[in-house]
């Protein structure tokens, strides 16, 4: 018997009646070459962002829900991006965000996510998004392009080790 919802009988529901809610939940993982995190796209979709510590490349690929293969595919370079000079080594941290923006006037709007980059020996952190065109994802259709920058933010100052 469930107290409060006046069950009598296992046959009946336990829980009242619930609005659908979709779930959606990043994921992220690194090791010392690359890092790796997923975010929503789209309502359907989800993308994995990786970014390639030595090179400072940052990409995201997206699944095509028609084909089941990677029809998407977004760019940039953080360590241009963030005006760094590589030969300090870098050293990051990477996560996502949820961001719903105004639509332009354009076919593609921002994806649902927000890509963060952190340079901890600068402290400097970019944000970055990407165009999505759900009228291509909806027939299948490839698409690529560069990342967008949203802005950079200054972080805490870096921690020196010695």
């Amino acid at each position: 018997v469930a107290i409060g919802y006046g069950v009598r009988s296992l046959r009946e529901r336990p829980f009242p009646m619930l609005h659908e809610a979709r779930l959606h939940a990043a994921t992220a993982s690194q090791n010392e070459d690359y890092a790796m995190a997923t975010g929503a796209i789209d309502e359907d979709v989800e993308g994995v962002f990786l970014l390639n510590f030595l090179t400072g490349d940052l990409q995201c690929s997206v699944m095509s829900i028609r084909t089941g293969r990677f029809a998407g595919l977004f760019k940039t370079n953080v360590i241009r991006d963030l005006g760094m000079d590589p030969a300090k080594q870098p050293a990051y941290l990477m996560a996502t965000g949820q961001g719903r923006f105004p639509r332009g006037g354009g076919a593609a709007r921002q994806a649902f996510s927000l890509v963060y980059v952190l340079d901890t020996t600068s402290g400097k952190c970019a944000a970055y998004s990407l165009p999505w065109r759900r009228d291509m994802a909806n027939t299948g259709r490839p698409q690529a392009g560069a990342m967008v920058l949203m802005d950079i933010g200054q972080g805490p100052t870096a921690i020196t080790r010695e």
